[in-house]
């Protein structure tokens, strides 16, 4: 996965959730990435980082989409939504 920051402003990272299309949810076991890491690490304005989000997921299950929800001092929400 890659983030980028486009723009002029720091983005930061925060708690991934994937859904399934039975309506469960899932958090984030571990996000990594070469520092600053994508987990809860700060993206400075017109960057990009590369990194690995990993959920443990029923084997069965679709995904339905993924969400970054950022820390509560960044606000506004990520969703990527499978086709």
């Amino acid at each position: 996965m890659t983030l980028n920051t486009p723009g002029t402003t720091v983005a930061k990272t925060g708690v991934w959730i994937v859904a399934t299309t039975v309506g469960a949810q899932y958090e984030n076991i571990i996000a990594l990435g070469t520092p600053p890491d994508i987990f809860y690490g700060p993206l400075e304005a017109g960057t990009s980082e590369q990194g690995v989000v990993i959920f443990e997921i029923p084997e069965d299950a679709t995904i339905q989409w993924v969400m970054m929800d950022p820390t509560i001092f960044v606000g506004g929400k990520l969703v990527f939504v499978a086709n």
